[in-house]
């Protein structure tokens, strides 16, 4: 008994009031820096599946690339009429690696949900501190603080953290087999059959503009609605965490009682969460275009810029899971 806060530590207590979203957001952007250690391991599994889905395309393409003639232009700058021969004549490699790409995205897709119990589990005790002193209890110290004294540990280790994930894996594959339809459904009328009423409906539109717009209302309609499942199951995990056996409808209810108690903090944290991952993104667009320009340094530095780039997004993502949770504990203490 006497190990068990050093194995698990106490979870944060949650705040009286529902915070707005920049303090929802700042508290689990701390948490999530503090479980850095953690995203770092998520980043390399991620790292480590890529590679063995696009592993099968390495030799064919350094030995085209070794012997073509314009191979220093070529490591400059994409060639589409080498990369379409290429494609036709290595099409079993190509094949095989696109099979691969959908298996490991399938797993992918399950291993995040394994780890998203372990994350969420380290993100819910809020950001440490580095260093906290404590006076030792024992009348040997006579109230001082010992030099060796730690600071207070963080969220968890990796040994914990995969413990926790596999705690509450089932109960997560269980929300990821229930959201499935929900993403199909989300495909199928704002994709598919949106398209086709679509095109139907730009028929009858004399002005380029007007069609334009439907277009791109279309597409954020989907991403829109792709999103809300993903919030939604979100949420459902936060409160599978915080409140281990609760049922399926108090879960899934959770996301529609806070964004009816803070509906602005609800939607600013996404909303914040999503322009830091647009930003990650615009800040990564012109360093992969500046490293591409030094063939010699350009793939191992854009490699080393590719995952700090999948960190961040990792790291963002986490953050905006951590302030759902501050949400959500808020949300829950008020019916204590």
């Amino acid at each position: 008994m006497a190990d068990e806060p050093r194995t698990r530590p106490p979870a944060a207590p949650p705040a009286a009031a529902i915070p707005g979203a920049i303090p929802a957001l700042k508290w689990g952007l701390a948490s999530a820096w503090s479980a850095r250690r953690l995203l770092l391991v998520m980043t390399a599994c991620n790292l480590l599946l890529a590679a063995v889905a696009i592993f099968p395309l390495f030799g064919s393409m350094n030995a085209s690339l070794s012997h073509h003639p314009d191979a220093g232009r070529l490591g400059r700058e994409f060639d589409y009429r080498w990369w379409t021969d290429w494609a036709n004549d290595q099409a079993a490699a190509v094949t095989q690696s696109v099979a691969l790409l959908g298996a490991a995205g399938f797993i992918l897709v399950v291993v995040s949900a394994f780890f998203a119990g372990g994350l969420l589990e380290a993100l819910r005790t809020g950001p440490t501190p580095r260093l906290q002193f404590e006076p030792m209890p024992d009348p040997f110290y006579r109230g001082a603080t010992p030099e060796w004294r730690a600071a207070a540990p963080g969220p968890g280790s990796v040994q914990i953290f995969l413990r926790e994930s596999a705690r509450h894996f089932p109960i997560f594959l269980l929300l990821l087999l229930l959201s499935l339809p929900l993403y199909w459904a989300a495909q199928k009328i704002l994709n598919d059959a949106a398209l086709v009423g679509l095109d139907r409906l730009q028929e009858g539109i004399n002005d380029e503009r007007i069609g334009l717009l439907l277009t791109v209302l279309r597409a954020v309609a989907f991403a829109a609605a792709f999103h809300l499942v993903t919030v939604l199951i979100e949420y459902a995990r936060a409160r599978a965490v915080l409140e281990p056996g609760a049922s399926m409808l108090s879960l899934f209810t959770l996301p529609v009682a806070v964004f009816r108690a803070r509906p602005l903090a609800f939607l600013g944290v996404e909303a914040a969460a999503f322009l830091m991952q647009l930003a990650a993104m615009l800040a990564f667009i012109p360093v992969d275009r500046l490293l591409s320009r030094w063939p010699l340094v350009g793939a191992t530095a854009g490699f080393a810029a590719a995952q700090v780039f999948l960190f961040a997004r990792l790291l963002v993502r986490a953050g905006a899971q951590g302030a759902q949770i501050r949400l959500a504990q808020a949300w829950l203490a008020r019916g204590r």
